[in-house]
């Protein structure tokens, strides 16, 4: 910050100006945050208040220093024409969010936990959280492969923090292939003025069939005597 006169001006005795800071970012983000006042010197035009930024690695986003001036002591009776003002500090640092693949076996009853892993690669500095939300694949809700899950998840914003999304898969016996579903992450919030991304959005989860193809025969003998019919039954496990 540069508190100055007019071009050309200047005092014959020092002038101090008296303020405070405040706003969003802290005394981990700059130093000089126990500044109070600026003087003038006599016969100078100006003075500058330097804040020197710290480089961190939170991901923060755009923050902000406010200035807000109270009293200048000047035997001239000198006032303010700006008494608040603010700055910016730009964020240098970028934490991705991603969701990885899962797999489980389907099970022949009851339900199967499909879970799927987000992790957080770097610190936030702030709690956030994130959507998400399942698609069917070839495997389809309205067929009771799956059953959707959506909503919205919290992080504390702790660098390698990970949460899980359980997916409830439900047991049968059908022989079918292998079936997959999809899931997304959307809008993170907040986002930090953009430092912090989703860098893989969608993941694939896979359904394992575990039910065996093998058939089974079985025989009715005949009989000559009522021309009784001799058969075989050929059958899939019960």
């Amino acid at each position: 910050f540069t508190f100055s006169f007019a071009a050309g001006v200047s005092s014959d005795a020092a002038t101090t100006i008296h303020f405070g800071l405040s706003a969003s970012a802290t005394s981990g983000d700059y130093t000089g945050s126990g500044s109070t006042s600026a003087s003038i010197a006599a016969g100078d035009n100006s003075v500058t208040l330097i804040l020197p930024v710290i480089n961190d690695d939170l991901a923060e986003g755009t923050e902000t220093v406010i200035l807000t001036t109270s009293t200048v002591s000047s035997p001239y009776g000198v006032s303010l024409t700006t008494p608040t003002l603010s700055l910016d500090i730009a964020d240098n640092d970028h934490a991705g969010l991603s969701i990885a693949d899962a797999t489980v076996t389907e099970g022949n009853s009851g339900t199967a936990s499909l879970d799927f892993t987000i992790s957080l690669d770097k610190a936030t500095g702030s709690p956030f959280t994130v959507a998400y939300s399942t698609s069917d694949g070839t495997a389809h809700t309205a067929d009771n492969d799956y059953t959707a899950q959506s909503g919205t998840i919290h992080f504390s914003g702790l660098a390698g923090e990970s949460k899980t999304i359980s997916v409830p898969v439900k047991g049968d016996r059908k022989i079918e292939g292998n079936e997959t579903l999809g899931i997304t992450l959307s809008s993170p919030s907040p986002d930090f003025s953009n430092s912090l991304t989703i860098t893989q959005a969608t993941a694939s989860g896979t359904i394992s069939n575990d039910d065996s193809g093998a058939n089974t025969i079985s025989k009715t003998d005949g009989s000559e005597e009522g021309e009784e019919a001799g058969s075989f039954t050929f059958s899939l496990p019960a």
